[in-house]
């Protein structure tokens, strides 16, 4: 991704708000994918300590909503900075939630800068000279194994949000509650999406194929938990020529929006 296709900053903001940060700001009004959304907050963290120890801090309270194979992928996906920024952001989260195993393997993920590369964690650092040598003297071991000199973790444990407001308010966290954060999630928020948008990609209509090429998952494991997410209600198969098309069922769809 290049800067030009970075999200806005107040795009960021308004996707943390809407799952409860505390971001004064309105919160968006679209669903959020919470793993690229902690992608694409890494790569502009370094600018933004409020944002970066907020992010780490709402990842230690609802830990149990990440889907650590979705957030591994997004992690591994990123730039040499990027990662290592998202490593000492999961680094922090876990330091607050140290038996968070999803953000264990996701950090699994991550790759730190090289002894050489070294820098200050957050880039106002770097235009002080006095206080980036002080900085230097004083960097925490956490920081130090990504390749960043920070001296401070800041908790925003109260600017989060608890997980009964989330279900209240943001209709993909209560799906993941419902069902888990992994595929079967991962599979309803696709079908979801895609619906919204005319289809699958070249308006092509969302079918298991298409779900396991957007996932990242073997076809089987993807036909087995359709079968079982139609068998609960919440998915429907319907005929589209020689495939079959993947709805959320009514019911689904009207618990979702409550």
């Amino acid at each position: 991704m290049t800067v030009l296709d970075m999200p806005p900053r107040d795009t960021l903001l308004r996707a943390w708000a809407r799952l409860g940060a505390g971001f004064l700001i309105a919160p968006s009004r679209s669903p959020v994918m919470l793993e690229g959304l902690v992608a694409d907050t890494a790569r502009v963290a370094r600018d933004d300590a409020r944002l970066f120890f907020t992010v780490a801090s709402w990842l230690a309270t609802h830990h149990a909503l990440v889907d650590a194979r979705a957030l591994g992928r997004a992690c591994a996906s990123l730039g040499t900075d990027a990662s290592a920024t998202t490593g000492a952001l999961l680094a922090v989260a876990i330091d607050q939630a140290p038996t968070a195993a999803a953000l264990r393997a996701a950090r699994g993920h991550c790759r730190p800068l090289r002894p050489s590369d070294r820098r200050a964690l957050f880039t106002a650092y770097e235009r002080r000279p006095a206080l980036l040598a002080d900085m230097q003297g004083r960097a925490l071991p956490l920081f130090l194994r990504w390749g960043f000199w920070h001296d401070e973790i800041t908790r925003k444990a109260d600017a989060i949000r608890p997980v009964p407001w989330l279900l209240r308010h943001v209709p993909e966290m209560r799906l993941r509650a419902l069902v888990g954060p992994g595929l079967d999630t991962a599979i309803l928020e696709y079908v979801t999406r895609a619906g919204a948008h005319g289809g699958a990609q070249g308006g092509e209509p969302v079918t298991v194929a298409s779900v396991a090429r957007s996932t990242g998952c073997a076809y089987a494991s993807v036909h087995e938990a359709a079968t079982r997410l139609v068998g609960r209600g919440l998915l429907a198969r319907e005929p589209a020529g020689r495939r079959q098309r993947l709805t959320i069922t009514p019911d689904a769809r009207a618990w979702l929006a409550a």
